[in-house]
């Protein structure tokens, strides 16, 4: 499966990130000598960061990463921002590369 032909209609965005994740993202950081958490250790949701998220603000923040010490469960957590909506192809590859953003900050500190 290539990073295009994940379905993304059949899922919901945050199943779509997932699947990216676990899959074509982690290959990509494994072919660079890196090891991403499994899925099952990381959070991945697609909505607000803590803030600076909303277009026209000053940050707009569109991504964080989150240390498993600031989750309940002891999870790594990936907050993607809805601001960046998924419709269009060139969009969608803004989500994702996003995603990747924040995979370098878990995977590298």
């Amino acid at each position: 499966m290539t990073r295009c032909d994940i379905e993304k209609s059949a899922l919901t965005t945050e199943e779509w990130l997932k699947t990216f994740y676990s899959g074509e993202c982690a290959k990509l950081f494994k072919q660079a000598g890196y090891t991403v958490p499994h899925v099952s250790k990381v959070d991945i949701h697609y909505s607000l960061p803590s803030k600076g998220a909303a277009r026209g603000s000053r940050s707009q923040r569109i991504g964080e990463a989150w240390v498993p010490e600031c989750n309940s469960e002891g999870r790594h957590t990936i907050l993607i921002s809805p601001a960046i909506e998924p419709d269009e192809p060139a969009r969608s590859l803004e989500i994702l590369g996003t995603l990747i953003h924040e995979v370098v900050h878990i995977v590298v500190g």
